[in-house]
């Protein structure tokens, strides 16, 4: 990079026919207008003022300093560009940068498409078990919150992996081995998995602590005899209580034929487990008020 007085012209994005100079953290880009105002109405309205600062002949804008470096810019450029477009392969980073730059420099279509390719890292609804494959949830848990994007229902799927597949604590909160560099123990998204943690806690130890009934007597009583040490005890065991979903889905492997439960009795409660799992996962969006949340 070229030092300046202004600061470092960028090496690959500062373009000798461009006629806009963008700066942002003493990071200067020259690019072009047309290519800024055909993707962002922010930057469309920028330019439709005449009056502009000027750098030695080229119209200066200076970005303000908020949830976007200058290398969240560089990645939205190099996209716009064609030079780095996002794509299926593309790394979280680089479209947690690109997600920021959008959203706070106004660029919807391509912040769409960035929230397409965070939704193939993390489905908004996992299944049992396939959190703890997930990896940067602390990052992209912090860039929902960051970003807003609660209407994107990506954050409860990161809120739950974050309560089931680290060892998250309520008070105490997630050990320092498994923080990000930036990461603050008591900020808003440990606060936010708190909440969360109770609520889902609150309302699934009764179903977990009460004895299905099926709809034989014979059946409820096999119930009655093994659901301690086949649920409640693995569960309390394992933290299974936190982990709904996971529990559910353990409860409905084992066999309960194979115990003497009839068949009937059997896809009566295999039905009521998966609705128990579906009314979890509806009140996780419930638990979750973010605007609320973060105006507190």
């Amino acid at each position: 990079m070229i030092a300046t007085t202004l600061g470092l012209q960028h090496e690959s994005l500062w373009l000798e026919d461009g006629n806009v100079v963008i700066l942002i953290e003493e990071v200067m880009f020259k690019v072009h207008r047309s290519i800024l105002k055909r993707s962002s109405p922010l930057f469309a309205a920028q330019f439709a003022n005449s009056e502009f600062e000027l750098y030695d002949t080229t119209p200066l804008i200076r970005l303000k300093d908020g949830i976007a470096s200058h290398s969240d810019v560089e990645a939205l450029l190099h996209h716009l560009y064609h030079e780095k477009p996002l794509t299926t392969e593309s790394s979280f980073e680089r479209i947690a940068q690109i997600i920021r730059a959008c959203t706070q420099h106004d660029f919807p279509e391509i912040k769409q498409l960035a929230l397409r390719r965070l939704a193939d890292i993390y489905p908004l609804r996992p299944e049992p078990f396939e959190c703890s494959r997930w990896q940067n949830l602390l990052e992209a848990s912090q860039l929902a919150l960051d970003c807003r994007l609660r209407a994107a229902c990506q954050l409860p799927a990161l809120i739950y992996g974050i309560i089931t597949t680290l060892d998250f604590d309520v008070e105490e909160g997630l050990p320092p081995e498994q923080l990000p560099a930036d990461y603050i123990p008591r900020n808003k998204l440990h606060d936010l998995c708190g909440q969360v943690m109770r609520r889902m806690m609150d309302h699934f130890s009764p179903i977990l602590f009460t004895v299905p009934t099926g709809s034989h007597m014979e059946c409820t009583e096999i119930f009655a005899e093994h659901w301690m040490p086949l649920a409640i005890q693995p569960a309390i065991e394992g933290g299974g209580v936190y982990k709904p979903l996971e529990t559910l889905k353990t409860v409905q492997a084992i066999d309960w034929r194979a115990l003497g439960v009839c068949g009937d009795c059997y896809v009566e409660k295999r039905q009521e487990w998966e609705g128990e799992a579906d009314e979890i996962w509806s009140r996780m969006h419930d638990w979750i008020d973010l605007d609320t949340f973060l105006a507190t």
